[in-house]
């Protein structure tokens, strides 16, 4: 009963702060944020679709068949862990994003050179904030157990690692060094952790 009212409200808070960064950054550097490219235009496309399957699946009750449910998912300890995770997925969002401060940016804009940033939470990972997005798909599927949205799962998370590829070779042109090294000390999604340190 109430689980689909904290989706609803995890979705209004991760766009909104999505829309909060986007606007404050662009008002601090005066720079555009957002690449003008396919790959953005087509992760924002996915990630629109899978909204829009999890509201339809959770407010328009006949239409519960229309997605293919599989029942013997639908337990709910696995939507309250669906729950637990949309909340970790908020956070590292927020935390990740909050700490690019005028590095955010929205896919690869080539005539705009970043700061890298690796400091706290950049420091155990290098893609947090696509890391919050997986947490989200994951919570999704576990929230509302369905076919439809177990393949657009599966979709968005192979494009969205596609993306972070694109960008790590970008960061590497224009980092280079500094990156490279970066890179074999920080895991790309979770921590690597070396017994020789």
């Amino acid at each position: 009963m109430y689980i689909k009212w904290i989706v609803l409200c995890y979705l209004i808070l991760f766009q909104s702060f999505f829309v909060y960064m986007n606007l404050k950054t662009k008002k601090k550097t005066g720079l555009p944020i957002k690449g003008e490219n396919k790959e953005v235009k087509i992760a924002m496309i996915l990630g629109g679709i899978i909204f829009t399957v999890v509201l339809i699946s959770l407010f328009i009750t006949n239409c519960y068949d229309v997605f293919i449910p599989l029942p013997f998912l639908h337990r709910g300890l696995l939507a309250i862990l669906g729950c637990i995770l949309l909340l970790i997925s908020l956070i590292i969002g927020i935390i990740s994003a909050r700490e690019l401060g005028n590095s955010w940016r929205v896919g690869i804009l080539e005539d705009q050179e970043t700061e890298l940033v690796q400091t706290k939470i950049y420091k155990f990972c290098r893609n947090p904030y696509f890391l919050s997005y997986f947490i989200m798909f994951l919570a999704f599927f576990l929230i509302i157990p369905r076919i439809v949205l177990l393949l657009l799962v599966i979709a968005s998370i192979l494009y969205f690692h596609y993306m972070v590829k694109n960008e790590e070779k970008y960061l590497e042109k224009i980092h280079g060094a500094r990156y490279i090294d970066y890179c074999k000390r920080v895991g790309r999604y979770l921590p690597r952790f070396n017994r020789n340190d």
